[in-house]
């Protein structure tokens, strides 16, 4: 996710984000997420530096639990899908 969404902001040049959290808030701001969903995003990126850095701290049901709230992840591609240019697949 966030690999993507700091490939879409640099393709179309709307600066470089700090962090992760920062990357999803110029997608919200520039109309390419939901605003509706930011917190989610935000929440996914903040699980996945958790996921990354503690993993062995990590409950399996937690995530378990994560993974299967795929309408964040599916509304995620949605409008990444909808930013993708016909000349510039993501």
């Amino acid at each position: 996710m966030v690999d993507a969404a700091n490939h879409v902001i640099a393709r179309e040049g709307l600066g470089l984000p700090r962090t992760y959290r920062e990357s999803v808030e110029i997608l919200v701001r520039e109309k390419i997420l939901p605003a509706d969903r930011e917190e989610a995003f935000v929440k996914m990126v903040r699980f996945r530096n958790r996921a990354v850095y503690l993993c062995d701290g990590n409950d399996p049901a937690e995530v378990f639990a994560v993974t299967e709230r795929c309408l964040t992840a599916r509304s995620f591609a949605e409008g990444m899908n909808g930013s993708a240019s016909a000349s510039s697949p993501l």
